[in-house]
């Protein structure tokens, strides 16, 4: 009867703990591969799984299987370092499971007793990383155990370590590359806005000067010149792709609102100004 009673307890355990799991995107998605982000926890979800990627299969090359999951929180355990535990038993992984949520510890369960892995990350620092994809790099690369001791294992490890390094630099690189390429397209935007505003306000003022004007000869070439270079103007501005093409254009309108101010249409000075702040611009 005892007997039969501690074993319904245990078969009780062990369906609660594949319960928790059961039910996890995390589980499905490691079963299939080394890491899991979470859309919610990150900004730019494919770019934190192939930034882990890189991490993981350096990791695995060098003899050390380790998995990372980025969550929201620790799946119904208590705590994260319950979760991974968990987790790892329901993956029946070998290796090392990171778990890394925003704003909580880094958790890791593997072969490595607690109290190493606990001094690892503390010597690594790695909860001063503040971006939680880094952070759980960072604790996957010093909690990572490999498997391989022979020579030719430790090799192909500092080559995997070398390489993991190259690859963090030009993922590093690829990311301020993105930026400055956005950087540039707000500057490209804020400028055709001004010059757009600008081409706007000199086919308005040549409109109501058409409908206004006399005989007076040099009222009539001022609007003429004016006219000229509003149709130019126009046209160019819809072939403008880049900021010097854009910049190109600005002495076009700056010279029509000057020659609409010419032919007796004053208060063109502020768009004036405004056209030629940004054409000082580098």
């Amino acid at each position: 009867m005892k007997t039969g009673l501690l074993g319904g307890l245990a078969l009780a355990v062990l369906l609660a703990s594949f319960g928790t799991a059961a039910g996890d995107p995390a589980l499905t998605a490691l079963r299939q591969s080394d890491v899991y982000v979470a859309a919610s926890v990150v900004q730019d979800e494919r770019a934190a799984e192939k930034r882990l990627l890189v991490t993981t299969n350096a990791l695995r090359h060098s003899q050390r299987t380790t998995k990372i999951a980025i969550v929201p929180g620790p799946v119904g355990s208590p705590s994260m370092a319950a979760y991974a535990k968990t987790l790892r038993s329901a993956l029946r992984l070998e290796g090392t499971l990171v778990v890394a949520a925003s704003g909580a510890p880094v958790a890791v369960d593997g072969p490595l007793d607690a109290a190493t892995v606990t001094k690892r990350l503390r010597e690594a620092h790695v909860a001063r990383i503040p971006n939680t994809v880094e952070r759980a790099a960072k604790a996957a690369e010093v909690s990572a155990v490999r498997t391989d001791t022979s020579g030719s294992g430790a090799t192909r490890g500092l080559f995997a370590l070398l390489a993991l390094g190259l690859m963090g630099g030009l993922w590093a690189v690829a990311s301020g590359v993105r930026r400055r390429q956005a950087e540039e397209r707000e500057v490209i935007q804020a400028t055709r806005t001004v010059v757009t505003e600008g081409v706007d306000e000199l086919g308005r003022r040549v409109e109501r000067q058409s409908a206004s004007i006399g005989n007076d000869t040099p009222t009539s070439e001022g609007l003429a010149t004016a006219a000229q270079e509003y149709a130019a103007a126009r046209e160019e501005l819809n072939q403008a792709r880049s900021i010097g093409e854009l910049q190109r254009l600005l002495p076009r309108v700056e010279r029509g609102l000057e020659a609409t101010e010419r032919a007796g249409s004053p208060g063109a000075n502020e768009m004036l100004g405004r056209l030629r702040a940004i054409s000082r611009k580098p």
